[in-house]
């Protein structure tokens, strides 16, 4: 039986967190899902056909057999600001004490050059929205720390790729799910909260060096 493009990891991330949270106790869990396959047209970033069955399948799991309340963000709706505006409003309004929060996102991803990053390659590790505008990991971190800070349980699960350079593999019938590094300096210099540090739990699909890859 074929089952429709996607990543075995997308339901196994989701599973393996849920089987912690027992039948819905929390008066406040909301999770904010997204998936991208659908890009906006650039010669850097190829259509995937698996990350929005990953993210309707994830959704349906956390809504239906563990009472969250879900937002669900799809290709073109998926922008960068529809995003950082959806974790602000699903993640981080209300966080505290009791409260449950989840991110998932499937879909791209890449780096970015920064000359003003701490980090020895002084490459930031992105997320890839619909419009191709790059959400840097510290941007991410520092909302769901907020999260966190508050006393919400937070959990993050990212399903793509994590380096740059990578491209679709065209001798292998799997995607991967990394754009190409943005070789041009984008300077920014901010600060790098620690998720881990502040009790976000983070599941992730691959390292900075790695694929992730959609299977048929």
């Amino acid at each position: 039986m074929r089952h429709p493009p996607g990543s075995a990891l997308a339901l196994l991330m989701a599973a393996t967190i849920a089987a912690a949270w027992p039948t819905p106790a929390a008066a406040d869990r909301r999770a904010l899902v997204i998936g991208v396959g659908r890009y906006r047209p650039d010669p850097r970033w190829l259509s995937l056909e698996g990350p929005p069955n990953d993210a309707r399948a994830v959704a349906d799991l956390l809504a239906t057999r563990h009472g969250f309340q879900v937002t669900l963000l799809l290709d073109e709706a998926a922008t960068r600001e529809a995003i950082l505006a959806a974790v602000e409003a699903t993640v981080v309004a209300g966080a505290g004490p009791g409260v449950e929060r989840v991110l998932y996102y499937s879909g791209h991803g890449s780096q970015v050059r920064n000359s003003r990053s701490p980090e020895p390659d002084q490459l930031d590790e992105t997320i890839l929205p619909h419009d191709g505008r790059d959400i840097r990991d510290f941007e991410l971190n520092a909302l769901l720390v907020r999260a966190a800070r508050a006393g919400a349980e937070v959990t993050a699960l990212f399903d793509s790729c994590h380096s740059g350079g990578v491209t679709r593999d065209l001798l292998d019938d799997r995607e991967a799910r990394g754009a190409g590094a943005d070789e041009a300096d984008h300077p920014v210099e901010a600060e790098r909260p620690d998720p881990a540090a502040a009790g976000v739990v983070t599941f992730s699909a691959a390292r900075p060096d790695q694929r992730a890859w959609s299977t048929t």
